[in-house]
């Protein structure tokens, strides 16, 4: 694959994690923030993992979030949901024609158990399109764990729900997650299904808290 990546979002564990094995991946990497200082050193992290593990360093870069979308071809919002209006007000017109892979997840806390904030659209990816309905907007990796995206020495094992409604966008995010070893990309339909995904990544937690463990999911049966 040769399109340009952007996190955006990118100095918060999930965004690190999923720069960190997209660049070991072998692809070229901006990653955004708020903050231009907090984004140079979230890139410093991901190139020590790196240079750690071995591992050739692909092109890392950093910058503000508005500064780095317009340089990419494919958009990964790894911001917090309650974060998401503000980015979309800031820097949505400049999604517009990309490919936008929304990872988001409309959580909150609730008597010591998380569960999913509704939105109106019915998933945070939907909210995404409806803000920005000339992008390409495709819901994936909203199921892999930090902990498990982070250590380069462990396998992140487990499937990635991929929804959407353009099949080009769900082909390049298939092929980026397959560039995840032991990651298998799983076409659940459109975008509407989004939300089933989101509600997943809730039970995943709460499970997680239970079990004092860091879990993923399979779909048995799917070749």
């Amino acid at each position: 694959m040769t399109a340009r990546l952007a996190v955006v979002g990118g100095t918060g564990k999930e965004g690190r994690g999923l720069v960190t094995r997209f660049a070991a991946a072998g692809w070229d990497v901006l990653l955004g923030s708020r903050s231009a200082e907090r984004a140079a050193r979230a890139t410093d992290d991901v190139r020590a993992r790196l240079t750690t593990s071995g591992r050739r360093l692909p092109r890392i870069e950093s910058g503000e979030n508005c500064a780095v979308i317009p340089r990419a071809d494919v958009v990964v919002l790894t911001v917090p949901f309650a974060a998401l209006d503000d980015l979309l007000d800031q820097c949505g017109e400049q999604l517009t024609g990309k490919i936008v892979v929304d990872v988001t997840v409309p959580l909150r806390m609730t008597d010591g158990r998380f569960e999913i904030i509704p939105v109106a659209e019915g998933s945070a990816s939907a909210h995404v399109q409806a803000r920005v309905p000339e992008a390409r907007v495709v819901a994936a990796f909203k199921n892999v764990a930090a902990d498990h995206l982070l250590r380069l020495d462990r396998t992140p094992e487990g499937d990635i729900p991929v929804a959407g409604d353009v099949a080009a966008a769900k082909t390049v995010v298939t092929e980026l997650t397959r560039g995840i070893p032991a990651l298998r990309p799983i076409d659940v339909g459109p975008l509407a299904n989004a939300g089933m995904i989101e509600s997943l990544t809730a039970l995943e937690l709460n499970v997680n808290r239970l079990h004092r463990a860091v879990t993923s999911i399979r779909f048995l049966g799917v070749r």
